[in-house]
Parts: C-alpha cells; sequence; structure tokens
C-alpha cells in the first residue's frame, strides 16, 4: 500500500489489521513515489476472501492510505 510518509502511519494501519482479528506476519517498508509516500508490504494471515476484503475495505479508508492493492505470493 501507498500512505503518507508521517509518524503514526504504521500504527494505524497494524492496529486497523489487528482489529479485524487478521495476523501480520510480515511487514517490509521502501520509499514512494515521493519524499512524502511510503510503500508498505504486510504479508497477512486472513479467514477467508470476504475476511480480506473487509480489511482492505477498513484500511483503504484510514487517514494517509492514499493506495491499497492485494498482491499474489
Amino acid at each position: 500500500m501507498l500512505v503518507n510518509n508521517e509518524r503514526g502511519a504504521l500504527a494505524r494501519i497494524a492496529a486497523e489489521i489487528g482489529e479485524a482479528d487478521a495476523n501480520i506476519s510480515h511487514v517490509s517498508m521502501e520509499d514512494g513515489e515521493s519524499k512524502d509516500m511510503t510503500k508498505i508490504h504486510f504479508t497477512i494471515q486472513i479467514d477467508d476472501r470476504v475476511h480480506l476484503a473487509r480489511i482492505i475495505r477498513n484500511v483503504k479508508h484510514l487517514n494517509g492510505v492514499s493506495k491499497i492493492r492485494r498482491e499474489y505470493a
């Protein structure tokens, strides 16, 4: 996902994922398209596609989240 590079962004996203009863098994970060943005990659354990859709919808609405997409492993 692409997020604003600001204090607390990672914490807000991780909290939202945790509140949705998903487990974060891996997180990595890299510079985004500009110095104001950061790419964050989460590997999460979910129950099913409906669970994933709910998590994506909730995270997408968080302040500072610009773009989110699913990547297949």
